[in-house]
C-alpha cells in the first residue's frame, strides 16, 4: 500500500506518460509536418524533457519498493 503522496507520483507518472506517448505519436501526423522548424524544434524539445521528468518519477516510483 502507498501512502498517499506515493500515490500521487504515480498518479503523476501515469499522466505525465499518457501525455509524453500523446506528443511522440503527434510527431508522424500531417498538423506536425505542417509546423514551422522553430516549433518542431520547440515541441521535440518538450517531448525530450518530458522523457526525462517520466524516468525520474519512475526512479523515485521505484526507490518506494526499496525501502
Amino acid at each position: 500500500m502507498l501512502e498517499p503522496h506515493q500515490q500521487r507520483v504515480v498518479e503523476e507518472h501515469d499522466e505525465l506518460f499518457l501525455r509524453t506517448t500523446k506528443l511522440g505519436l503527434f510527431f508522424a501526423t500531417d498538423m506536425f509536418k505542417s509546423l514551422d522548424l522553430a516549433e518542431q524544434c520547440r515541441l521535440s524539445k518538450q517531448w525530450h524533457i518530458m522523457g526525462d521528468y517520466v524516468e525520474v518519477l519512475e526512479q523515485r516510483i521505484a526507490a518506494f519498493s526499496a525501502k
